[in-house]
């Protein structure tokens, strides 16, 4: 099948919330950071508020990330501005406000490409995934971008309301789960699965890569993971250390390229 991801580069490093090592997860700074590391790809969190704008909270409440408390979907735009996302990052100075969707892409304007996760567990039937889908139609953003979610709903409310924007599935690291992906992966139409890292040595995932899906792992934080990621033919992985995890990708791909030119001269 056609697969839009194929643009993508050969083990793509993914900013996992931006570079989020080094700076508050999901702001503008994490994400402006990761583009300037070179990261092929940098992936956001997105919810909906009580008054429908789509902004970037991974978690369920604002608690962990902000000094505030309350579920994201519970809360308004005008509360959730008011908040500082960089409250818990220590030490970093300043504050930072939680961004809207629309913001990112002016921030971003597809010098990398996006990912975009839906995240609305707690309200899984709210249309999240149609505000997603009108954001990237009204700034025509819909080139160098793909949509996951655990949940199956909201993919298949965004594909049907943005079907040219590839999706990919998100699985867990659960034996039902990897189970689902066989069935639902046909059903929803995705171009790309997101295994969790546990699966990083049990490469089920080969299969999928066969059948031409792309396979994404996350979030792999560590060099010896990547080095792995990397020797096991994985397509790319989301990682906070952006800047670390392309230079191993360098040498690796230096080596390799060093190797097949030696074999081509014997």
């Amino acid at each position: 099948m056609l697969n839009p991801l194929d643009a993508l580069p050969p083990c793509t490093i993914i900013a996992h919330r931006g570079a989020s090592a080094e700076r508050p997860e999901n702001t503008l700074e994490a994400i402006q950071l990761a583009l300037e590391e070179g990261a092929h790809a940098v992936e956001i969190d997105l919810k909906r508020t009580a008054d429908g704008v789509v902004v970037l909270m991974h978690d369920a409440t604002v608690d962990r990330t902000t000094q505030g408390t309350g579920l994201v979907h519970r809360l308004s735009y005008a509360q959730v501005q008011a908040l500082d996302a960089a409250r818990r990052f220590h030490p970093y100075p300043g504050r930072h406000a939680v961004p809207r969707l629309e913001d990112v892409l002016k921030t971003v304007r597809q010098r990398a490409w996006l990912n975009l996760e839906l995240t609305n567990y707690p309200s899984p039937f709210d249309d999240l995934p149609e505000r997603v889908a009108q954001v990237l139609q009204s700034l025509g953003y819909t080139d160098r971008v793909w949509v996951s979610s655990f949940n199956p709903v909201a993919l298949w409310r965004f594909h049907r309301a943005l079907p040219q924007v590839p999706t990919a599935f998100l699985v867990l690291p659960k034996g039902w789960s990897v189970g689902s992906v066989f069935l639902l992966a046909r059903i929803l139409r995705v171009h790309a699965i997101h295994p969790h890292r546990r699966y990083l040595r049990r490469p089920w995932w080969r299969r999928w890569q066969q059948r031409g899906y792309r396979v994404y792992m996350y979030t792999l934080n560590t060099p010896e993971e990547w080095q792995e990621a990397f020797q096991q033919g994985l397509d790319g992985f989301f990682t906070d250390h952006p800047a670390q995890a392309l230079q191993l990708r360098a040498q690796v791909l230096t080596c390799q390229g060093r190797d097949h030119a030696n074999s081509l001269m014997k």
